[in-house]
């Protein structure tokens, strides 16, 4: 499930990395996927900030681990693809405009080949770097391990009411929605149809 999406307009790639890596200390992550394109200067610092372990460089035009896909490019967004079916991603109105913005283009081999970005810059006025962000997060193969959707549907909706103040039934957790009920009447007989 991505829950959010983080999005910094700094242009110096020192202070992206220092986020990043505060990112990183702060929430452990397993794996952090940078482009080795436009981030070849965060990835340096990220390793002399000894991230070496979780940052892994990601070349777009590399060669694809998937046979049906022309490129790096073409596989991460083919598993995002696959993740849609039963994944869930932040509402945000840019990343849904880059990602519907993506489209295939004729292969000779018949395999997965996206239009080059700078179509899309065109179309859209400005980079995918949001959709390129969430692609990113699909550069592992451990897209195929997915927990079944109902799982991720019940964890997502847990995750949204949790945020928004809803009550809710937490898993092995007795709930009754209209308990606050008995707490208002408690003792008032003008109100004893509620009991």
């Amino acid at each position: 499930i991505l829950t959010e999406l983080m999005v910094t307009l700094d242009p110096d790639n020192m202070s992206v990395a220092d986020k990043v890596s505060r990112f990183i200390n702060i929430e452990k992550p397993v794996s952090v996927f940078v482009d080795a394109g436009g981030g070849q200067g965060v990835i340096d610092r990220l390793f002399r900030l000894n991230h070496s372990d979780v940052v892994i460089e990601v070349h777009f035009n590399e060669k694809s681990p998937e046979t049906s896909c022309v490129n790096m490019r073409a596989a991460m967004y083919y598993r995002c693809k696959k993740f849609l079916d039963r994944g869930v991603i932040p509402d945000d109105p840019e990343l849904l405009k880059e990602l519907v913005n993506q489209e295939l283009v004729d292969d000779l081999n018949n395999r997965i080949k996206l239009a080059p970005k700078k179509l899309i810059r065109q179309r859209i006025m400005r980079s995918p770097d949001r959709s390129d962000a969430v692609a990113l997060t699909f550069a592992d193969e451990g897209v195929d391990q997915l927990p079944d959707p109902e799982q991720v549907k019940t964890e997502a909706m847990a995750a949204y009411m949790r945020n928004e103040g809803i009550r809710y039934k937490e898993p092995g957790q007795d709930y009754d929605p209209l308990s606050y009920m008995d707490s208002l009447v408690a003792g008032d007989t003008e109100y004893h149809f509620f009991n």
